[in-house]
């Protein structure tokens, strides 16, 4: 169970990380769309984390 909360941990930070990266060199709206799609990836990581359907 640990194993997935870290999991999970490392896949938010390199969410997070990327989402900054993308800030710094695009413009805010591409980082907009970009977020929006890497927080549905999260969201669909984090249900097959915990066996949700």
């Amino acid at each position: 169970m640990a194993s997935k909360f870290l999991m999970l941990g490392a896949v938010l930070f390199w969410f997070i990380s990327f989402n900054l990266l993308l800030i710094s060199e695009n413009s805010s709206y591409s980082f907009e769309i970009i977020s929006s799609r890497s927080s549905l990836a999260g969201n669909n990581l984090l249900y097959s984390l915990c066996g949700w359907e």
